[in-house]
């Protein structure tokens, strides 16, 4: 193993900490050494990045629903308001023309 890290190190392929990494990651993937294996890892990254999406998606609609919750205070708060004011004036209805009777 000496020897090959030397030579890889040499021939400036990788370091030779990279392939030590290399060949304990490879031994992990075996079960000849404790750890998640390659494919344990890939599977933490993605459950890693979706819950930080759904995290982001959850506070979009936190403050989407408080915008939404307060412009339906303030409609209705202008719209008691509105009836207050509207009930001092006359309102004026659109007329609308009736059907010719059929015969």
């Amino acid at each position: 193993m000496t020897t090959a890290r030397s030579e890889c190190g040499f021939r400036g392929v990788c370091t030779a900490e990279t392939l030590r990494l290399w060949v304990r990651q490879s031994e992990r993937d075996q079960g000849k050494r404790a750890g998640l294996t390659s494919d344990e890892g890939e599977r933490l990254k993605a459950l890693e990045r979706e819950n930080r999406e759904l995290r982001q998606d959850n506070e979009i609609f936190r403050k989407a629903s408080a915008y939404f919750a307060k412009a339906e205070l303030d409609r209705r708060f202008r719209g008691r308001a509105d009836l207050q004011s509207s009930a001092d004036r006359s309102v004026d209805l659109p007329r609308t023309r009736r059907a010719p009777a059929q015969s």
